[in-house]
């Protein structure tokens, strides 16, 4: 079976901005408007225990948002993370008229057929340019996560972490993350 194709179109920060809401992932990348597909539900399980995750680990007082909420990161440029974390009193990402302005500290994206080449490449090379932090790329189907960590203005790869491992997070004040609890089912 082949991967959707996604809907691209052109348009300005401005007439993007001026869309009516929407709960379809729609994007902006170099003025380009990038329609995506639903996504699916192991996708939506992942990003939930994602959430969960991060509210439980992340320093007190921050902000963990999912998908979607628009992130400005740039005049042609407007991402929606999967799962972000915004540092407390983060002078980099602030909200204005119910979006959010600059980098997240943390941006996170669980890789989806039709969305993982952006992911990889165009999201990746934008998240890096903005200044983020750190950014996680989530693979369902090898249940790994990538560890990128932003130094003098590159990304560098931290470590590629299975679900049997745990990894420190810098940008979390160094707190292990047990990747099985992204991957696994909460205990009940």
């Amino acid at each position: 079976m082949l991967a959707p194709t996604l809907d691209k179109t052109r348009l300005s920060l401005e007439a993007f901005l001026a869309l009516p809401e929407t709960q379809t992932p729609t994007e902006l990348f170099d003025g380009e408007m990038i329609v995506s597909p639903a996504p699916s539900y192991r996708h939506q399980k992942l990003l939930t225990r994602l959430y969960d995750l991060l509210k439980r680990l992340a320093p007190a007082g921050g902000e963990v948002l999912f998908a979607p909420i628009d992130v400005i990161l740039g005049p042609g440029t407007v991402a929606q993370p999967d799962v972000l974390w915004i540092a407390p009193d983060s002078p980099r990402c602030t909200e204005r008229d119910g979006r959010l302005y600059g980098p997240p500290d943390l941006c996170v994206e669980v890789l989806s057929p039709s969305t993982a080449r952006l992911d990889r490449t165009v999201k990746f090379t934008a998240y890096e340019s903005a200044g983020v932090r750190e950014y996680w790329v989530v693979e369902p189907t090898t249940e790994t996560v990538e560890v990128w960590v932003l130094k003098e203005g590159e990304f560098n790869q931290q470590g590629v972490y299975r679900a049997d491992q745990t990894f420190a997070s810098p940008v979390l004040a160094a707190e292990s993350v047990p990747v099985a609890e992204v991957f696994a089912p909460p205990s009940t």
